[in-house]
């Protein structure tokens, strides 16, 4: 495997927030400069946190699915210290991880926590955030494959209830399905085997959304020290219980404070990353099916269940809460506060998405006390394989103009350069020119008796039906030149950038694990570890296998 840095951002927006320039740098406690860094960790010195009583959940949610990793539970134990701090990142239970940029935040996350300790000779633990109390399902059982085009791979079975991700049992067997319909589009190997049973030993026959995806991560990141912890971790939420009672106390200034930001961020020309609207208390409420519900804020001591009709004032939410007899859990507001209120968070690393959307958030950690953490841009990966890589040669293209362009222009281009014969002008000319002869010979032997002329008109339809089948074999050879170049290109594209999205945003990990190393993620760490540049964020890094 080799690295290659690509002349390509994903996204204008990211190019633009690590300059840090104009108007976006009002929307961000810190930049990511040196003194920024050291700012932070002075920062967090300030805060307290409940380290004993989350490194003692983050080791039981570690021993109770019975995959200890020795570099995590070291880590985690690290965190126990004072000066300990956190690089974190987060995503979806997505099946087998959901897309590959999935990875590559993970990886991020090892790197910037790696760069920070070596740098500051202080301990920097890489968290990763499973999203365990996210509930829509639609996004996360389902996954890509290249096969000559992009297939969707999908579980069969789907609850109808909006249940939290960390609630929501898959069996084995559907995960087996998926998984064959992933490996059946490639040559079967050594590694088919090796991938089947690597899962028929990682599951039981039922699991949740959130344990599959830890297990499968767990597997594959073994030995690099990542940290994982499950949102909705029943231990997490009994942490979060006061966390959660000051979010309800102080909701109408967080409400406040996150529109009047997302207002100025829109004004400002940024766009809207998170729809806004008053009644938002950006808390779900968790009712007796277990299904997830927005919890309304219908006044200013009022919150309300609309689903249910509950009514409860600020005080009784409270008490509820304290009490055991109600469940809350986080939106895409309140998550970036909970991570901040659990962790020492110094660096949050997320995508062009993600970091526009923390640009709606930082007087809404002011409201708690807090500064917003670092934001960094994840790395992204374009995997080019060795079939792509011969191809991207044999027409000279460039990576970058295959995601930025895609391929269209180059099959125009090489129909036009690779005809050397305008067909039409020729054949065109030909006919006439044949027509003219066979009037000519007909004339010759116009005295001639008729068995002249039916031999004259034989001649005639023989020469036709051969120009016309020769004009057809002129059309059909230059079909299949055209044919060749298509299919080369098309693959290409289909499998650097399908549908004209990056890669990363739409194939699994697990055709790389089939068809390269079933050790490709640790591969890939330490060849990044290695590489002598260090990552800023937001690189765009070709990966030729």
């Amino acid at each position: 495997m080799k690295l290659e840095q690509l002349n390509h951002s994903p996204s204008g927006f990211v190019r633009e927030y690590i300059k840090f320039s104009g108007a976006l740098r009002h929307f961000f406690d810190y930049t990511l400069s040196d003194d920024d860094e050291q700012a932070r960790f002075d920062e967090l010195e300030k805060y307290t946190y409940q380290r004993q009583a989350l490194c003692d959940a983050l080791l039981h949610f570690q021993q109770g699915n019975n995959l200890e990793d020795a570099e995590a539970i070291m880590n985690i134990e690290r965190l126990r210290s004072d000066r300990a701090t956190v690089v974190i990142g987060g995503q979806q239970a997505g099946i087998f991880g959901g897309p590959l940029y999935t990875v590559h935040k993970m990886l991020s996350i090892l790197l910037e926590a790696k760069r920070l300790e070596e740098k500051y000779d202080r301990p920097v633990i890489p968290v990763f955030w499973i999203a365990g109390e996210d509930h829509d399902e639609d996004e996360i059982n389902h996954t890509y494959v290249y096969d000559d085009r992009q297939r969707k791979c999908k579980l069969k079975n789907s609850s109808p209830l909006k249940l939290p991700a960390s609630e929501q049992h898959i069996s084995k067997k559907d995960v087996q399905h998926v998984l064959t319909a992933l490996l059946e589009v490639d040559h079967e190997s050594f590694r088919t085997r090796e991938l089947i049973d690597e899962i028929d030993h990682l599951l039981e026959d039922v699991e949740t959304y959130s344990t599959f995806f830890w297990k499968w991560f767990q597997n594959l990141f073994e030995g690099t020290g990542l940290v994982f912890m499950d949102a909705h971790d029943p231990e997490i939420r009994s942490l979060e219980k006061e966390y959660f009672a000051d979010l309800i106390h102080c909701n109408a200034e967080i409400r406040k404070a996150f529109r009047n930001t997302a207002s100025a961020l829109k004004q400002a020309g940024y766009g809207e990353p998170i729809e806004t609207f008053d009644q938002n208390s950006h808390l779900f409420v968790h009712d007796i099916n277990g299904e997830r519900q927005l919890l309304s804020a219908v006044g200013e001591n009022q919150f309300a269940d609309p689903a249910s009709g509950c009514h409860w004032t600020k005080e009784e939410l409270i008490a509820e809460l304290r009490q055991g007899r109600l469940k809350l859990s986080n939106n895409v507001v309140t998550r970036p506060l909970m991570q901040d209120l659990l962790f020492p968070v110094h660096t949050f690393i997320g995508g062009a998405g993600e970091i526009r959307y923390w640009g709606t958030l930082k007087e809404a950690f002011s409201v708690l006390g807090h500064q917003m953490p670092l934001v960094r841009p994840r790395l992204h990966f374009t995997i080019v394989d060795r079939k792509s890589e011969k191809e991207l040669k044999r027409y000279e293209l460039q990576i970058e103009e295959v995601i930025r362009d895609g391929v269209a222009h180059k099959i125009d281009e090489l129909s036009k350069r690779n005809v050397r014969v305008n067909d039409k002008e020729v054949l065109t000319d030909f006919e006439n020119n044949l027509k003219q002869a066979i009037d000519q010979l007909k004339q010759s032997y116009s005295g001639e008796p008729g068995h002249y002329e039916q031999a004259g008109l034989h001649l005639e339809k023989e020469l036709i039906k051969k120009f016309e089948e020769h004009s057809k074999e002129i059309r059909r050879l230059r079909a299949l030149d055209q044919s060749q170049h298509i299919t080369r290109l098309s693959d290409v594209e289909g499998r650097l950038a399908p549908g004209g999205q990056l890669q990363e945003r739409t194939y699994s990990i697990v055709s790389l694990l089939h068809t390269y190393d079933t050790k490709f993620v640790n591969l890939l760490y330490d060849l990044l570890g290695a590489y002598p540049k260090k990552f800023d964020g937001g690189e765009h890094i070709a990966l030729y296998l």
